[in-house]
Order: C-alpha cells, then sequence, then structure tokens
C-alpha cells in the first residue's frame, strides 16, 4: 500500500482453473491505526463490513463475466 487510511493492506486475487470454469480466491488483509484501539475496531466492526463488500462485489463480478456485457469492460 503507498498512502491511505489503514496502517497497511494487501489485496491479492489467485484464479484457478476448476471445472466447470475458474475459482477465483480473493485475499485481503489489512491493519488499521492506533494500535489497539485499531484492532478493537478491526475485529468490532471493519471485519464484518470489508467481508459483506467483498462478498457482493465478487457475488457482482460474478454475474457481470457469466453476461454479454462483460465486453463492455475490456479494452480492446
Amino acid at each position: 500500500m503507498i498512502s491511505g487510511a489503514f496502517k497497511s493492506m494487501k489485496h491479492d486475487h489467485e484464479f484457478i482453473a476448476q471445472p466447470p470454469g475458474t475459482l477465483m480466491v480473493d485475499r485481503f488483509e489489512f491493519e488499521s491505526p492506533f494500535g489497539i484501539f485499531g484492532r478493537i475496531f478491526d475485529q468490532m466492526i471493519l471485519c464484518g463490513h470489508m467481508r459483506r463488500f467483498l462478498v457482493r462485489r465478487n457475488q457482482m463480478l460474478k454475474k457481470l463475466a457469466e453476461s454479454e456485457d462483460w465486453g463492455k469492460y475490456v479494452a480492446t
């Protein structure tokens, strides 16, 4: 991470060929600033929020990738 609200953040995707398609593994690691208070905030609020955000985003990406509309978003 270059700069932002998090003390640290790492977000990776892994794509694995698997019949009948592709499995995407989404890894997201983060740490809020402010020491113990940041860790408490992460556990109480941010972890659940980020998990729900990523699940919704991945559902939308899956729907788009399996539709005819995906070509609108890929540079040719």
